[in-house]
């Protein structure tokens, strides 16, 4: 069993005398990291344990001010000349076998005045303390616990006796346990923004785009600098999870000039004014074992009699009566998320929830609700909240139509658009996955991205209103992410867009061309332009450009085209959260045309030449090329 913090073993330090301890009493004075095989500890009741501390410390210290907090199951000694504070607080430890067989142990914290932890107790603390005790109390009764466990069941903080609220950064708490917050992330991010304020009444206080910190900046003749706060979800190893809050400070970074408060005095700050302020509001936990998350929320879960496979929420569905219009299997446009929506009658604000079946990003788990709607109603503006890839919440009104729903406005300038895949009414497709694929031969041979395609029953390539074709997968690279795919039977002649052989260089011109949301933006070809921005994708994935042209779901597996009409890359995915000062839109990644030829080679596919002659305007790439470029997608 792990602690919460540091425990003087006083029980076996007194009962065998030693107070300055030599080499026989190891263990005396010392703080222990975690309990035992066997305790020897004190047979009193806290109640009586609490008095004998109180007692004891005013020996120990009587220079410091000794108190009891406000109900009395804690000493705080508040040590001015040295600035800290000093708590100890009686714990109880009983056996794991025999429940009835308990002692009491002592919980000795030390932290500055400011509130910052200190990851050990001075020896000349423990040592004065454990002296006064064996002073005031020799004739004390001891009980020996075989297999010891800590009875520590912490509801809330004891009134006016603080926790750190910031992020360890040693792994000291690996063995001893952690205090945490007990607010969910959306809370913790609210209460930052306002403690902020309050600590730093002539800053500029700022939520992220992306709702993941507190930024604090100062921009003046006298101090300039910028740091962010930011909570941090803690969540148990074991059985049954549960979270909690911390935050970590970041910064202080000197923008000009004299620099700011540096960060611990920039912690400290805001450690004062939380407690000032949200002192007796914010109830706290205790884990034993634990870890850090890097989500920016925890999702509810949908119920446990809910199946969250693909194939048993199908099941489930088709064993359902009186099967709502609006339940069903559901994928967001660009094929990431499979979700599933069902009514919930028991959640008096949100009507309907959509909860993760598959997912094409790591973090989340099937059964985790991605989003929450507050009425469903075809032709109707529906209100409700959505989680992006990080877990981030943010508010989101929808469009709502029979198999189609739309973010009104977008989300960190992603479009939202949700598509209705199992049950459909008659005639309708049943989509899985759209993006867009490009003609690289005459006769019916694309290139689009793999992720649209992956594990499809049937492809289709095509507007759905002009008789779009059946394809088939010639090759298909996962680590890549880019496919070859074949109409059947098509007649029809396409004009091949041209690979360039070799790389391009920061800065070149490009234009992008697409179907994004291509079942709500209408059936024309999409049309963006922009520049190569850097040489590398996300984790520096050298396959891979950055660009700065918007793309948007749908644009998946399109083709990013030079001045001079050639394809020097396949659009592939773009940047999926915020990070401050950044416009996500113009963060976006094409996979380099010369990793495309290897594919093309492997299938016997002999594409079109480059072209050098002309330097083509964006409009006329656009003519050039509308009717090279189609919407693709699939059935599952």
């Amino acid at each position: 069993m792990r602690r919460t913090t540091c425990i003087v073993a006083l029980a076996s330090a007194i009962v065998s005398g030693c107070v300055t301890p030599p080499p026989q009493c190891a263990r005396t004075n010392l703080v222990l990291a975690r309990l035992s095989q066997t305790e020897t500890a004190l047979a009193v009741t806290p109640e009586v344990a609490f008095s004998n501390a109180l007692v004891a410390a005013r020996q120990a210290f009587p220079n410091d001010q000794v108190d009891a907090n406000g109900d009395h199951t804690m000493v705080v000694v508040t040590r001015r000349n040295f600035g800290d504070i000093i708590t100890i607080a009686p714990v109880t430890v009983f056996d794991s076998e025999e429940p009835s067989l308990r002692g009491v142990l002592y919980d000795l914290r030390t932290r500055s005045l400011g509130g910052t932890p200190r990851t050990w107790s001075p020896p000349y603390s423990r040592h004065n303390f454990n002296k006064a005790y064996a002073s005031n109390f020799p004739a004390f009764q001891t009980t020996a616990i075989k297999r010891p466990r800590l009875a520590r069941q912490i509801a809330a903080l004891p009134t006016g006796i603080r926790i750190s609220i910031e992020v360890p950064e040693d792994n000291l708490n690996r063995e001893i346990g952690l205090d945490v917050l007990d607010l969910t992330f959306e809370e913790a991010l609210t209460l930052a923004y306002e403690t902020a304020q309050s600590a730093f009444p002539q800053d500029r206080i700022e939520t992220s785009p992306d709702r993941s910190f507190v930024q604090v900046t100062r921009d003046s003749s006298s101090q300039q600098y910028l740091f962010r706060i930011e909570p941090r979800i803690i969540k148990t190893l074991s059985p049954p999870e549960d979270s909690g809050i911390l935050f970590r400070f970041i910064g202080s970074t000197p923008m000009a000039g004299p620099s700011g408060p540096s960060r611990w005095q920039a912690q400290n700050r805001f450690e004062e004014a939380f407690w000032k302020t949200d002192a007796n509001r914010t109830p706290a936990k205790w884990f034993a074992d634990f870890r850090l998350s890097f989500d920016r929320g925890v999702p509810d879960r949908i119920a446990s009699s809910i199946p969250t496979t693909y194939v048993g929420f199908k099941n489930y569905l088709e064993g359902r009566k009186g099967l709502l219009p609006f339940e069903g299997i559901w994928t967001e446009a660009d094929g990431i998320y499979t979700l599933g929506i069902v009514h919930a009658p028991s959640d008096p604000r949100f009507k309907y929830h959509a909860f993760v079946i598959e997912s094409k990003r790591s973090g989340w788990q099937p059964g985790e609700i991605k989003a929450k709607f507050s009425d469903l109603k075809a032709n109707k503006i529906a209100t409700g909240d959505y989680r992006i890839s990080s877990k981030a919440l943010f508010g989101l009104s929808w469009k709502v139509d029979r198999e189609l729903l739309a973010g009104v406005s977008s989300v960190l300038g992603q479009n939202i658009l949700l598509i209705k895949t199992y049950p459909t009414s008659a005639g309708s497709d049943f989509i899985s996955g759209v993006g867009t694929a490009w003609a690289v031969t005459e006769s019916g041979t694309f290139v689009t991205a793999a992720h649209v395609v992956e594990g499809a029953s049937k492809i289709f390539i095509g507007l759905r209103e002009n008789t779009p074709q059946e394809a088939s997968v010639l090759m298909l690279d996962q680590k890549l992410d880019l496919a070859v795919v074949k109409t059947k039977g098509d007649k029809g002649k396409y004009r091949p867009i041209p690979i360039r052989d070799g790389i391009v260089s920061n800065g070149t011109e490009i234009t992008a061309l697409g179907y994004p949301l291509a079942f709500d933006l209408g059936d024309d070809v999409k049309v963006t332009a922009g520049l190569v921005s850097s040489q590398s994708g996300r984790q520096r994935d050298v396959t891979m450009y950055q660009m700065s042209a918007p793309v948007q779901p749908g644009n998946s597996g399109g083709p990013v085209i030079d001045n001079h009409g050639n394809a020097v890359g396949v659009v592939v995915e773009r940047l999926p959260d915020a990070t401050v000062g950044t416009d996500v839109e113009l963060v976006n990644y094409a996979v380099k045309s010369p990793y495309l030829k290897p594919l093309l080679d492997a299938a016997s596919i002999q594409a079109a030449k480059q072209q050098q002659e002309k330097v083509l305007s964006t409009q006329e790439i656009a003519d050039m090329y509308k009717a090279s470029v189609l919407p693709i997608w699939t059935e599952k």
